[in-house]
């Protein structure tokens, strides 16, 4: 059985691409469209910051992990990246107060 996992994103092409990943190992990706997720704003400046807004209202609404867009997960820093965000993060938790231990 295959788990679903939210991609904040309605893009066809980002949603092959991650289908195509994520089916190798017991996941498919759904845009946020199939659970009628609204856009969301975007009130930050940096992509990084709007994409994992993006991706938390996602699983905020429909229930399930979420994953920003690959351009967006691929251009964190890998201290901050996430695997995928879970329904219900809490703040102190969040992957963009991690920081990196020199």
């Amino acid at each position: 059985m295959t788990q679903r996992i939210v991609l904040a994103s309605n893009n066809k092409g980002k949603l092959k691409e991650f289908n195509e990943l994520l089916s190798t190992i017991g996941f498919s990706a759904h845009p946020q469209g199939e659970f009628d997720v609204p856009e969301a704003d975007e009130p930050f400046h940096t992509f990084v910051e709007n994409a994992l807004t993006k991706a938390r209202h996602a699983a905020r609404l429909t229930g399930l992990p979420a994953l920003p867009t690959i351009r967006a997960y691929a251009s964190m820093p890998w201290a901050v990246r996430p695997a995928c965000i879970p329904p219900a993060m809490p703040a102190s938790r969040s992957p963009m107060r991690a920081t990196a231990k020199n």
